[in-house]
């Protein structure tokens, strides 16, 4: 029996800032939710910024364990988090838990607190590196995992839950 190479062995890895491929339609959500959609964009430009700065500390022998750079995009990266989630909890959660139900808004906030934990875990990483208690590929691996994370919960937050919402708003449309 012949064996066929499924689609994402041969395709090349494209990101989201990349790809709208995570939407069978491009979609044009309500004006909160397309900020919201934009947030996502700048978060994750953020996450391989940051991503690259600590990828400059294990590739650097002058800077080996000054993760002092880091440390400044993972502030920055926070800050937009917490201002994105604490918007999406203001206009996304009311209408998921109006007219959805609160188990699926209380995973929105779930994901929230992951996500901001992985980013608290990192900060306390890049600190260790400083006192190199940690190694920079350690922290690089959380990175990746971080961006992951992030990537999984925006893909499904644009797919599913801005999409309700967009119905529930009265103004879904697609692009084609």
């Amino acid at each position: 029996m012949r064996r066929h190479a499924r689609a994402s062995d041969t395709s090349p890895k494209v990101s989201l800032l990349e790809s709208r491929a995570f939407r069978p339609h491009s979609t044009v959500f309500p004006k909160p939710l397309a900020r919201l959609q934009r947030q996502h964009e700048r978060i994750l430009q953020q996450i391989q910024t940051f991503d690259h700065s600590i990828r400059n500390i294990h590739g650097s022998e002058m800077r080996r364990g000054d993760a002092s750079d880091s440390i400044r995009y993972l502030k920055a990266l926070r800050q937009l988090v917490d201002r994105h989630q604490k918007e999406e909890e203001q206009v996304l959660v009311p209408i998921v838990e109006e007219h959805l139900d609160p188990v699926a808004s209380e995973n929105i906030c779930r994901e929230h607190r992951q996500l901001s934990k992985s980013l608290e875990q990192m900060n306390k990483k890049l600190s260790r590196i400083n006192n190199s208690e940690c190694s920079v590929l350690e922290a690089l691996e959380s990175s990746v995992r971080l961006e992951v994370m992030a990537r999984q919960q925006f893909a499904r937050e644009e797919n599913v839950t801005y999409w309700f919402a967009s119905v529930c708003m009265g103004q879904p449309r697609w692009v084609n």
